[in-house]
């Protein structure tokens, strides 16, 4: 589905991709970690309800969590580095 969608820069991370949020169609972050397609980062957690819908999103084993292999991306990177 095509949609226009405005974003409200807030800064960029270190890799100099921007940071930010969407207009009033909601929160593309809370979405994503609703539907199992991204994870919160315990080191730069701000909102306990992101880790509350990413919990709800692994109970219900949905998008990444669906995977019988489902691990959170920081955990997969460690593993693989030994």
């Amino acid at each position: 589905m095509d949609a226009i969608v405005k974003l409200t820069a807030q800064g960029t991370d270190r890799y100099g991709r921007t940071l930010g949020d969407t207009d009033d169609k909601g929160s593309a972050q809370k979405a994503m970690l609703r539907s199992g397609h991204a994870c919160v980062y315990p080191k730069f957690i701000v909102e306990k309800a992101l880790v509350d819908m990413q919990d709800l999103a692994r109970t219900k084993r949905l998008g990444l969590w669906a995977l019988p292999e489902g691990i959170e991306p920081q955990h997969w990177r460690q593993q693989m580095r030994t």
